[in-house]
């Protein structure tokens, strides 16, 4: 009987190394959501209410359930299936990120690079960018292709657990 990751030829048996399988939907398609930037006033993304960032996203965040439903027609996800994602901003609200279908997609909730952990990420570069120690020009390109917001979290974070 053969086993998986097993390769027979000729009775050698031969292990095969896959790459390790990555959701499409960890990161959006750069051609659906390749990110947009409705500013890039510091002072303005962090104007204060306690939290950073958050009045700005408050003040910009229009989407509703027919914006959404449209997010998840244009990723070809069945609405029945939402509850398993977030309609989530590629350059976060709290930087600056557009509120628009090219920063939008359906981040999934589950798997080891999901919304928690991009969450994770978001606050923590809101935080930096509004008390001064990063640039938010350089935040919000952790976000932008040709950069993978899962690689700004390694190096931040390290491989989520």
């Amino acid at each position: 009987m053969k086993k998986p990751g097993l390769l027979s030829a000729s009775g050698v048996c031969v292990l095969v190394l896959l790459p390790k399988v990555v959701r499409a939907d960890e990161v959006p398609d750069p051609d659906l959501t390749p990110g947009l930037i409705a500013s890039a006033d510091t002072a303005e993304v962090c104007a204060s209410d306690g939290r950073p960032g958050s009045a700005y996203s408050r003040a910009h965040r229009s989407m509703n359930e027919n914006d959404r439903r449209a997010d998840f027609a244009r990723y070809r996800i069945a609405w029945r299936d939402h509850r398993g994602y977030e309609d989530d901003h590629l350059v976060p609200l709290c930087l600056g990120g557009a509120d628009a279908p090219a920063n939008r997609w359906p981040e999934p909730g589950s798997g080891i690079w999901n919304y928690h952990e991009k969450d994770r990420l978001e606050s923590y570069a809101c935080q930096m960018v509004c008390s001064g120690r990063l640039a938010l020009g350089m935040a919000q390109r952790w976000f932008l292709a040709p950069s993978d917001w899962r690689d700004a979290y390694r190096r931040v974070f390290g491989v989520p657990q």
